[in-house]
């Protein structure tokens, strides 16, 4: 195609129809002639009314407009107007001899795409106009659509794009970046400065004196961040678009995100540090080698073992260097044929001797393992494990065990040991306190020997101690035999790792025996209790018998103070003692006339300073008295006071025994609420006020709540 021909071809490729408007025939006629001429192609629709524009406007299949300015039914800029509001990428032409200056400078303003003056010698230059306003409108469609592929990638390439002026303020921002920022929208992030989505200040001076300097920068990683303020890694290339004098006008870029990368590198990097550390210092001699033996690589423990620096061993062979026992080489001939053929899944160990740097052989664990490459076998890796010291342990042990089979198959204790439900040891002893054989035990069940009633506290201390809970190590379990007797016997338990499962180990000690002297001893305990007891109480109603005014006000003192002892949450043995002491408290009043007991008039000072003698004659009465408790003790100081006040001795606060203030209230809440010959019994309300109002004072304070509690709370009475 010449250069005339493609011109042509772009006119009758995009020019088919021109609707020629002027109301004069002649002029009509000469521009539909000076077309035809130059586009012989054409069709060339002439507009006559303005039906007929209406009509050739609302079909639309024109591609140019050449109208006059005057015409009678229509102007010309009217004319401009409706066809630009419908097409606005129609080209129109004005070809008038009416118009001036001032008219073809509105008409352009308003979207005119050339005027041409009307006179015969312009005739021949409509056809060039028409050509020229094709040619435009084909340049601007060609424009459009490159900047429709241009716009087009710019949104939809995978990669963030970006213009910039060279003080950092954003131009130009595709979705992909503004996307990888976090910004909402464009709009926002061309509020940003180039040089604030930077992490660091010092990156972005080195981006911009690179570009400055070269002209442009080339797979620069840097830290950004984003609008949330996290960061990422960016490769960013830029260019600078210089202007015709040379200076830098903007930047033109592109960032890709490689945080990902980055961080896959940083792994990796690491990974491959790992596992040099761990192959030079795992613990154990790695040698590599291919399949011919020959050594690529060898650690730092390896290097010790054999006494040689790495450079004397790599590229040596193996089986050359004496590192492998004479004898022991086929072993690892052998390990090497099953990798390299894929019998033993890659890996393979077996134990062989190798030769150390001082002489001496060392047992070794070798963990051979193939290394591939591309699906193939390409070397071998030798873990190599000294287990020199191991294996010396295991014979040791297995003399040990023989040693302790013949103690435990002669121990005087049944020793068993059961996982599962199941015995999985058991010795002879065993058998002789349950008469069962060996195999009859090992067919049965552990619990089926235990007696039915004990199984459920055996099952508990197993779980706790499963759990890790301090339980009693020893403690008594019935058992019944195979003949249905029933044995005592003392279990100590051990949790213990047997053929590689936990399991326990248990030890058994028959104490029938000794159950029934247990027996037959507490037996003897309650009858010398109770002979005890009745001593007491004959005690106590010999001095009672004294005083008839005073009848079983021991046995209640004794009632309240064991109550208010109990409410204390004092131990079991002291609430005893307690009871004990306030059943024989008064018995030092033997000592003391009836006649003085029984006055229903006021005492003397003399007599009742007699009176305040009972808790010492009290005292000389039980002291000789070996009790399990204080009670010689306690009797003494029940009539001390915490001022002070109290006799015989004045005790304070600190000095008295607990049990002597506990009897105390009990022995004042008691009289006061009983009948004596010298004053009638005072009322509930009375004798509950005196220990109130001299709690802390005269009473210790716990013991008054306890007492105060008792009666109030839980309704105490004196039977």
């Amino acid at each position: 195609m010449t250069k005339d021909e493609k011109p042509k071809d772009s006119i009758k490729n995009n020019l088919r129809t021109i609707l020629v408007i002027d109301d004069n025939p002649d002029d009509r006629a000469l521009t539909v002639r000076a077309l035809s001429i130059e586009f012989p192609f054409l069709n060339l629709k002439q507009i006559r009314t303005f039906e007929e524009f209406d009509v050739a406007l609302a079909e639309g299949r024109f591609d140019l407009v050449i109208t006059d300015y005057k015409v009678h039914w229509i102007d010309g800029l009217e004319v401009l107007h409706k066809v630009k509001d419908i097409r606005p990428d129609c080209p129109v032409i004005m070809f008038t001899g009416t118009g001036n200056e001032e008219i073809a400078v509105d008409a352009m303003k308003a979207g005119l795409d050339d005027y041409v003056i009307k006179s015969p010698k312009h005739f021949v230059r409509l056809p060039a106009a028409v050509r020229s306003v094709i040619d435009r409108r084909v340049e601007r469609k060609e424009k459009e659509r490159a900047e429709a592929r241009y716009r087009t990638l710019f949104e939809d390439v995978p990669v963030g794009l970006y213009s910039a002026t060279p003080d950092g303020k954003i131009l130009e921002a595709n979705p992909v970046l503004v996307h990888m920022f976090g910004y909402p929208d464009r709009d926002a992030m061309m509020k940003m400065n180039l040089a604030d989505l930077h992490f660091s200040p010092e990156d972005f001076t080195r981006w911009l004196n690179s570009i400055e300097q070269d002209g442009s920068v080339k797979n620069f990683e840097c830290l950004m961040r984003r609008r949330d303020g996290s960061v990422f890694w960016v490769n960013d290339n830029a260019r600078g678009v210089v202007d015709p004098v040379g200076q830098t006008h903007y930047f033109q870029g592109s960032m890709e995100d490689i945080t990902e990368r980055k961080y896959a590198d940083e792994a990796l990097r690491e990974s491959k540090e790992r596992y040099r550390l761990l192959y030079e210092y795992a613990g154990n001699a790695i040698f590599t080698y291919d399949l011919n033996y020959k050594l690529t690589d060898v650690n730092k423990i390896a290097c010790d073992f054999t006494g040689k620096r790495r450079e004397d061993l790599i590229g040596r062979n193996f089986l050359d260097l004496d590192i492998v026992y004479e004898e022991d080489i086929h072993h690892l001939k052998k390990d090497h044929e099953q990798l390299c053929t894929g019998a033993k899944n890659h890996v393979v160990v077996s134990k062989m001797r190798f030769n150390r740097a001082e002489g001496r052989y060392a047992i070794m664990e070798v963990t051979g393992t193939a290394i591939y490459k591309e699906g193939k076998i390409v070397a071998i890796t030798n873990v190599c494990r000294d287990v020199t010291e191991r294996e010396r342990l295991l014979v040791a042990l297995e003399e040990s065990e023989e040693k302790y089979r013949t103690l435990v198959e002669h121990s005087s204790d049944g020793i068993f040991i059961y996982a599962n439900n199941s015995f999985l040891f058991v010795n002879d002893q065993l058998c002789k306190i349950t008469d069962y054989t060996k195999e009859e035990l090992y067919d049965t069940s552990p619990w089926k020997i235990i007696y039915p009633n004990d199984r459920d506290k055996v099952k508990e201390i197993d779980l706790r101690r499963k759990m890790g809970e301090d339980v009693p190590r020893a403690y008594d379990v019935r058992i019944v035999t195979k003949h249905g007797d029933i044995r005592y016997c003392e279990f100590a338990v051990t949790r213990i790792a047997y053929r590689s499962e936990d399991a326990n180990l248990v030890s058994v000690r028959n104490i029938t025996d000794r159950k029934q002297m247990e027996d037959e001893l507490q037996q003897s305990l309650v009858k010398l209790e109770k002979t005890i007891q009745n001593t007491l109480q004959a005690m106590a109603k010999i001095q009672e018998a004294r005083d008839p005014y005073t009848t079983g006000h021991q046995l209640r003192v004794a009632a309240l103070a064991q109550e208010i002892a109990k409410e204390m949450y004092l131990p079991e043995e002291w609430i005893r003692g307690i009871q004990v002491a306030a059943l024989i408290h008064d018995i030092g009043k033997i000592y003391v006339p009836a006649e003085i007991l029984s006055r229903p008039s006021k005492l003397t000072l003399s007599e009742f300073a007699l009176v305040k003698t009972h808790p010492s004659v009290g005292y000389d009465i039980l002291k000789t008295i070996e009790f399990p408790w204080p009670i010689a003790d306690v009797v003494l100081q029940h009539h001390e006071r915490l001022d002070g006040s109290g006799y015989p001795r004045g005790l304070r606060t600190g000095n008295i025994m607990l049990e002597s203030q506990i009897l105390a209230v009990a022995d004042v809440v008691e009289a006061m609420s009983s009948h004596r010959p010298y004053r009638p019994a005072h009322s509930l309300d009375i004798t509950l006020d005196e220990i109130s109002k001299n709690k802390g004072k005269l009473y210790e304070p716990d013991v008054v709540d306890s007492c105060l509690w008792l009666i109030t709370g839980k309704g105490f009475k004196f039977n």
